[in-house]
Formats: structure tokens, sequence, C-alpha cells
């Protein structure tokens, strides 16, 4: 039997927690599913109800899978338009043969938008690929690692555990003779530590926050134009992300300020590292600052690798998604190449443009992740 691939509707939501909260293996209960329906929809300021919320599979009135779809604002050639983003693809068994309806419904739904998806499975990579969308994420080639000894230690064990956490990330180094190896990497940390001395060198305030104000609005209204494409930087988007989500993760948003002048925001996530001495680093998910970025945002790359010394995170890892966060970025701690490239696509509106990375500023924060 054919199942009814059709339009989820907002009557549809509560039976669709309950098949989400008893899929097979699913962990999180019906409440956790009802809170994130409200956050992809009714509580998301992109939102509206002209919006499609994705589609439904139902074989005799009961349901059998579901592909969703929660809109977020983005700037795309200079205008702030509305972006979809697919999520939370979920498809019983036995009703697996039919998913590619599904897929080609959302497209469908989705109409002329950018649609994002930022979490695919590698079978669903080959998917989105024949279907046309752009690997985005593999232009994310770089990153930064800072790197410092946890507070507390003795000049020795200081040094030791320096060495051993920059040889986890750049284990090439571990090739070379202890009298070439250590004394490179102490090196590399000093310069690192001169550059952030630098970087904090008339640097304004700067602090942790909870409360997204209004300064973040005027900051975005400042700096928001001239880009192909961006997200949504408005203090609404930034607190529907990030105080709304019933998916709570372990961020920290810090300032510079200059006066009542808000130049630049830093957003990073405490992460797994899987192996020792730094069991966890801090990633940079998302950041934002007025020209020169390397003057407004390098303060706060360096107070996050303090906080994360104090914390007990020695490590600060900086993707980089953009060429003003790489140029930021330049000559400070260890540069490496990304082993694995972020797993984020995206579909142009018919006929909106062609690739063009040098005037894009993405984010870890695009499309599904974490939402």
């Amino acid at each position: 039997m054919t199942p009814l691939v059709r339009p989820i509707e907002a009557a549809d939501c509560d039976v669709l927690a309950a098949f989400c909260a008893d899929f097979p293996e699913e962990r999180r209960d019906l409440l956790f599913w009802k809170q994130r329906f409200r956050f992809w929809w009714e509580e998301n300021p992109a939102f509206s109800e002209s919006f499609p919320r994705g589609c439904l599979m139902e074989n005799q009135g009961e349901i059998v899978g579901i592909f969703a779809l929660f809109p977020t604002h983005i700037i795309l050639k200079g205008q702030k338009c509305i972006a979809a983003n697919m999520t939370c693809w979920r498809v019983l068994p036995n009703w697996r043969p039919h998913m590619l309806r599904m897929f080609a419904k959302l497209l469908a739904l989705a109409g002329d938008r950018l649609i994002f998806n930022t979490t695919p499975t590698p079978a669903v990579e080959q998917i989105l690929i024949r279907f046309g969308f752009t690997h985005f994420g593999a232009e994310i080639r770089t990153e930064s690692v800072w790197f410092t000894a946890p507070a507390g230690s003795d000049p020795l064990t200081a040094m030791k555990r320096i060495c051993r956490i920059a040889w986890n990330w750049a284990p090439e180094w571990l090739g070379e003779s202890g009298m070439v190896a250590v004394p490179r990497t102490l090196g590399r940390c000093f310069g690192q530590m001169l550059g952030l001395r630098q970087g904090m060198a008339g640097a304004g305030e700067i602090g942790s926050v909870e409360t997204i104000d209004a300064a973040f609005d005027r900051l975005w209204e400042r700096t928001k134009t001239g880009q192909t494409l961006t997200n949504d930087r408005s203090s609404a988007s930034l607190d529907w992300y990030l105080r709304r989500n019933p998916v709570k993760r372990p961020f920290t948003l810090l300032t510079h300020r200059r006066g009542d002048r808000l130049v630049a925001w830093l957003l990073v996530e405490r992460r797994p590292s899987r192996h020792w001495p730094d069991a966890e680093h801090w990633l940079v998910v998302d950041g934002w600052a007025e020209d020169p970025w390397r003057e407004s945002l390098l303060p706060l790359l360096a107070r996050a690798l303090q906080i994360g010394r104090t914390a007990g995170i020695p490590v600060l890892r900086i993707p980089h998604y953009h060429q003003a966060l790489a140029e930021t970025c330049a000559g400070i701690g260890l540069s490496r190449s990304i082993p694995k490239s972020f797993n984020s696509y995206l579909r142009w509106p018919d006929g909106a443009l062609t690739w063009d990375p040098a005037r894009m500023r993405v984010s870890r924060n695009q499309g599904d992740y974490g939402c």
C-alpha cells in the first residue's frame, strides 16, 4: 500500500510529538518534543503560518514518518529573507522505501527559498548532491587551535602539559626528536601569548553576559551590509536560538564593549576532546564584530582562552568559517587543516547566484545544528 505524504498542519503537532518520543532508540520524552516543535514554529521570530512546517507520511491515519522544516532569517545578496532548514527526517523501517517521496515533497513545499541541511548522514549526503545541494562546509578547511596550561600548574608540569596538548592537535610534531619538538612547541606557545597580549592592549570592557540587549541590534545594523550570505544576528534571532531552545547546549556568550557601544560578541561551546590531558575544549560557534575584526574580536578570543584555563579547559578551537575570522587569528597559535570538513549543505533559490565564498560569513550554528 502506498502511504500518504502531506504537509504538516498545526493540529498534527501533538501526535507528531508522540511519534518522535516513541521512535526507536529515542531518549527524549513527549514534553521535550512538544517544546521543540513550539521552538521551531510558534516561538520562532522567523515563522508565520504561511511557512511550511514540513511533511508527514501516514498509512491509514497512522503516522509512519516525519520530515520537518523550520525558518530562520538570513541575509542573502544584502537583503533580509527567510531560509528553510531541513530537520528531523524520521521514517519507520518498513516505510523507508518511500523516503524519497518525502524529500521531493519537502523541496516542493520549501519553494523558491534557500534551503539548509547541516546534519546529514552519509546516505542523506548522496541524496542532497543528487538534488542540487552545494557542500558549502567543504570551504571551511582550516582552523586555529590555541592552548595553555591548566591553572595552578608548576612551571615544569605546565611545559609538559602544553607539549602534550599541542601534540594531540598536531600529531605530526611527534615525528620529530624532542630536541626539536619541545623548543618549537614552547616557542609557539610563547608567541601565542605575546600575540594575545598585544590583542588585549587597548581593549574595552569584556565580559560574559546572559542578556541580549539592544546593543546587539545596533552592532548588527552597522555591520550587516555587503554580504552574499550570512546569518541574521539581530537580538531577536540570537535570543531565540540561545534562550528558547529546549536543547540546552553549554554555550558561553562574551561581549566586547567600548562605553555603551558593543563592538563584538563571541559564542563558544564546551565540547569533549576525547584525549588526555585536554579532555575538553572550547569551540567557537559564532561571532560578530565591527571592522577591523582583529581589533574588535581578538580580545574576546584571548579572554575566552583565559576563562577556559580557569575552568580547566586548556584549548580554544576556532574554525575559519570565513576570511575575516581567519585573518583575525593569523599568526597566533597553531593553524591546521580541519581533518573532516563540516557536513553543511545548502540549495540556492533558482537563479539566485553562484558560489562566492569570499563574500559569505557562515557559522557553526547554520541550519539545524543545535536546534
